[in-house]
């Protein structure tokens, strides 16, 4: 895989998980649920749901791109374990969620796995 490739994957995940947290943070504000609700916290939702879908759509159309020229596995499995990264990243700087010793270890061994698979190719 070239690096290029690589690197649009990681913004595919990027995308991706930006996408998810917007989802996330207008979910907070507004409820689980409440989109028809008549304040600004409903307005909040409907306003960031589109542009989370958009992030979602861009980052799949990133990767149809990047599976043109590799296979589905390594991108798939690259754009998955970055995503995790990057949830969790966002969950702790962000939304001071609390990163566990079990999560810490899955992190790394997601890491291991990125690595080999990107190696896997050559």
């Amino acid at each position: 895989m070239r690096l290029s490739d690589f690197l649009l994957i990681v913004l595919a995940a990027i995308l991706y998980t930006f996408g998810d947290y917007l989802l996330k943070v207008s979910n907070w504000i507004s409820g689980f649920g409440l989109i028809y609700q008549h304040d600004l916290s409903g307005l909040l939702l409907i306003s960031l749901l589109p542009i989370a879908l958009g992030l979602a759509f861009l980052s799949k159309l990133i990767q149809a791109k990047i599976m043109a020229n590799n296979p589905l596995g390594s991108v798939q499995s690259l754009n998955i374990g970055l995503v995790i990264i990057f949830s969790i990243i966002i969950g702790k700087f962000l939304l001071d969620e609390v990163i566990s010793k079990i999560q810490l270890a899955g992190l790394i061994l997601i890491l291991i796995g990125i690595f080999l698979i990107s190696k896997s190719e050559k």
